[in-house]
């Protein structure tokens, strides 16, 4: 086999795997053996290519689904509703509900420069730590329920036609031995049902069914944030994520509602390496499996919904793991940042002599 696939390389790369050498030339001009060179291209692209190329099926195979899902889950079906944007003549609806669970803050802010988009912000503190209903999960569930009904009308119809058979055999059945026994057919025919049961029928099972995770009180969902590649070098991210955790812990007027206590994200580790290294540089922490801080991933598939075998197997023997994880920001720990980040541009604004900060608020 080695010699089948090196017979039509140069020498002396041919010579290195069979037991047959082919003779060296060295009065070949240079030309030939750059020629001779060119054959080994596919020898050491070849397996790169298709390394990236596996990477890229399963990978924007994932990304495509799940950008799908995302941008039809409910937040963003309207954004303005959700996220708590107050129209005239809704006060009376929101106490209601605030009745049931205790305001939070949240709130959706877009980054802009010059007509363009460079970032989002999104805090979730309406179902904080819960999967949101989604367009997707509707459709599937209504391409179940015709498939279901569909395999229902097809099992009748040949549950009809098995009956009509059926009958028309016992009916001739019967006729022939009425008449060799010349006995009354009215008392010869016994009652007898050869309809076979009727398939069951169920409803197709919903793949939207949510189950409530709720988070401890006082955690807001950071479940939207975004910024754009090409202004990335510019430390956008470092501002957004600033200005994220501001909006949840710092203190605002006296009808807003109470600071938060810690702030919650979700993201894949091994992928989102850079904006996992801004979270941790901002004090963020990774939150260990089976914490009751952990979120579902925005976009994910819910956990009612099942997964092939082909897909658990892929899942299980990739070299890159896609598994999300959650990170979380306490309070305590932004607003210790927050006196360090104090300290630190008083000692450059004074040069660093004898500088010290005391109290509260920093």
């Amino acid at each position: 086999m080695t010699i089948y696939f090196t017979v039509g390389y140069p020498p002396f790369i041919h010579n290195l795997f069979s037991s047959n050498p082919k003779p060296l030339n060295p009065l070949s001009p240079i030309w030939q053996s750059c020629a001779d060179s060119l054959l080994l291209f596919p020898l050491f692209l070849g397996p790169p290519i298709i390394v990236l190329a596996l990477f890229e099926m399963r990978h924007r195979a994932i990304f495509e689904a799940e950008m799908r899902r995302a941008i039809g889950e409910e937040d963003l079906r309207d954004i303005t509703k959700y996220y708590g944007v107050k129209k005239e003549g809704s006060r009376d609806d929101e106490k209601s509900d605030s009745q049931k669970q205790p305001e939070q803050r949240k709130g959706f802010w877009v980054f802009e420069y010059e007509n363009r988009i460079l970032g989002v912000v999104g805090i979730d503190g309406t179902k904080p730590g819960q999967p949101l209903d989604s367009i997707m999960d509707h459709l599937d569930s209504l391409k179940i329920k015709k498939d279901a009904e569909k395999k229902e009308e097809q099992q009748e119809s040949e549950a009809e036609s098995a009956s009509t058979t059926a009958t028309t055999t016992a009916s001739s059945l019967r006729s022939r031995n009425i008449k060799s026994l010349d006995i009354p057919e009215k008392d010869s025919a016994p009652s007898l049902s050869v309809t076979p049961p009727s398939p069951s029928s169920g409803s197709a099972p919903s793949s939207y069914a949510l189950a409530s995770s709720p988070l401890p009180d006082g955690t807001l969902h950071l479940r939207r944030f975004t910024t754009s590649m090409s202004f990335r070098s510019a430390d956008i991210e470092d501002d957004l994520l600033e200005f994220a955790a501001k909006s949840a812990f710092a203190k605002q007027g006296s009808n807003s509602p109470p600071p938060a206590r810690q702030l919650v994200i979700s993201l894949r580790p091994t992928v989102q390496t850079s904006l996992r290294k801004k979270l941790e540089q901002h004090g963020w922490t990774i939150v260990p499996k089976g914490s009751e801080l952990e979120v579902p991933l925005s976009g994910q598939k819910l956990a009612s919904t099942r997964e092939s075998a082909w897909s658990k197997t892929i899942a299980a023997v990739w070299p890159l793991s896609l598994e999300p994880a959650t990170m979380v920001l306490k309070r305590s720990d932004w607003e210790e940042n927050q006196k360090a980040d104090a300290a630190q541009a008083v000692s450059k604004l004074f040069g660093g002599k004898g500088v010290k900060i005391s109290g509260q608020g920093l």
